[in-house]
C-alpha cells in the first residue's frame, strides 16, 4: 500500500513579472484575454462546478481589460500568480 501523498512539505512562492505596455504586447494581451474570457464563458455554460467559477466581478474586470488593451489605453499590466514548488 502507498503511503498518502502529503502537501505539508509543498511550498508555494508568489512571483510576478511586469508585462510591457506596448502596441504588439497590447496585440497579444487583447487576444488573449479575449480567448481566456471565452474559455471561462464556456466552462460556465456547460456546467463546470460552482466553486471552479469566476465571480461576475472577474468576467467584468477581464471585459475592462480587454477594451482597454484594444483601445491600447492601459499605463501598466503585472500578472501575479502563486506557484507550487
Amino acid at each position: 500500500m502507498a503511503a498518502p501523498k502529503s502537501n505539508s512539505c509543498t511550498q508555494i512562492s508568489t512571483n510576478s513579472v511586469e508585462i510591457p505596455t506596448n502596441v504588439e504586447s497590447q496585440r497579444a494581451l487583447h487576444e488573449a484575454v479575449g480567448h481566456l474570457y471565452d474559455e471561462l464563458a464556456i466552462a460556465a455554460e456547460n456546467g463546470s462546478e460552482a466553486k471552479d467559477q469566476p465571480s461576475k466581478d472577474v468576467f467584468d474586470a477581464l471585459e475592462a481589460l480587454y477594451v482597454g488593451t484594444a483601445e491600447e489605453s492601459i499605463e501598466a499590466v503585472e500578472i501575479r500568480y502563486k506557484q507550487r514548488e
